[in-house]
């Protein structure tokens, strides 16, 4: 029993002497785990004082760690000869498969007198269209759009 807690206490001591110092670049732990020209002042938390037990995550700045963008979303529904279609049932789906029993619901509404519905929805940063269908018939009334600069618009209903 005295063995084992001997071989345990230097163990633990041998991993605390293992995190000692840091880079040359000023930067925490293995230097060579971050871009070239990354310093301290790079990381997303402040350095000073941590020790190797509490590794920061460095990224672009511009990452985003939710890994979902907000989506603004307009789609306008209107009959075949131009005029408004209110009250029409829109769904947005996301774009992780063309099988409609394997896409998720991202949201939904019911456009309004003037035949326009805007919402907003959270997509997966991986994917780049939503799948819009839209409950009317004697049109097209599904397509796949894509998504520009976090905005959706798409029009319904018009012959083509």
């Amino acid at each position: 029993m005295r063995n084992r807690g001997f071989w345990m206490i230097l163990g633990a001591v041998v991993a605390v002497a293992g995190c000692a110092g840091s880079g040359e670049k000023g930067l925490p732990y293995e230097e060579d785990a971050y871009p070239d020209g990354w310093t301290s002042d790079n990381l997303l938390v402040d350095v000073t004082g941590l020790s190797c037990m509490s590794q920061n995550v460095w990224a672009q700045p511009e990452f985003n760690w939710r890994m979902t963008a907000d989506l603004e979303i307009q789609v306008t529904v209107v009959h075949l000869d131009g005029t408004p279609f209110p009250d029409v049932v829109v769904s947005i789906y996301d774009d992780a498969s063309e099988l409609q029993g394997f896409q998720t619901l991202l949201a939904e509404g019911m456009t309004d007198a003037d035949g326009i519905w805007t919402g907003t929805a959270v997509l997966p940063t991986d994917q780049s269209a939503v799948n819009i269908v839209v409950n009317i018939m004697g049109a097209k009334n599904r397509d796949r759009v894509p998504v520009t600069g976090g905005l959706v618009s798409a029009e319904f209903g018009r012959g083509e």
